[in-house]
Formats: C-alpha cells, structure tokens, sequence
C-alpha cells in the first residue's frame, strides 16, 4: 500500500470517526431517527463536495473548513442534479446546510477546531 493511500485511509476513519461520533451525539440528544437519518444524509452530501473539491477524507481539510468553502457547499448543493436530473428542493438544500452548519458548530464547542467557519455563515 503507497504511503498515500495509508494516509487516506486513516483520513477516512478519522472523518468517519468524527461523523459517527456527531449523529451519536444527535441520537443521544433525543433527536428522533429521521432526524439524525437527515444529518446522516446531510454529512453524505457534504462528504460528495469534498470529494469534488479533490480532498476527500483528509481530516486537516475537514477540521479547517472557513465560511467560504460553506458557502460554496450551499452551491454544490444547489447545483447538484438527483440521478432524476432534479435539484434538490431548497427546503432540502436548506435541510443539509443546516445539518453540517451543526456538526461544525458542535466541533467547535468541543475543541476539535479552532476557528468556527459558520459564525459568520448564514443559512442560504
């Protein structure tokens, strides 16, 4: 295995760890099981804009995330095209953001990152 695909593959479980941890969080919120269904399909989306971005699973891409790359996931999701040809409806795109909005901010309050890049985000 190349040294790259090593440090991807401990990328992905660290996200993956981080993810898990936060829909954890929400079931253990009392959040009922559509709701942590739709941070689960939030964090999928927002999985398929890194990817698109080129970094994937790197964790440091993840953990330094600013306003300007939410903003442009508020794009990607946007623009994004169901297997149907559809956009998403906006209630959906709102849906998602917000979502990922809350697993940055609850990042942030735990100490995992320094700078919270939604502070100065708004919902789109």
């Amino acid at each position: 295995m190349s040294r790259r695909s090593v440090r991807e593959s401990r990328g992905a479980r660290a996200v993956g760890v981080l993810v898990r941890g936060h829909l954890e969080h929400v079931r253990a919120t009392g959040r009922s099981v559509s709701s942590v269904e739709y941070a689960r399909q939030g964090l999928a989306y927002f999985t398929r804009y890194m990817i698109g971005r080129g970094v994937g699973h790197d964790l440091d891409a993840w953990l330094g995330i600013t306003g300007d790359d939410l903003a442009a996931f508020a794009v990607f999701l946007a623009e994004h095209r169901r297997p149907n040809g559809k956009v998403l409806a906006a209630s959906t795109q709102e849906g998602y953001f917000h979502r990922v909005m809350n697993f940055y901010r609850r990042l942030a309050r735990s100490g995992r990152i320094l700078v919270d890049g939604t502070e100065a985000q708004a919902l789109p």
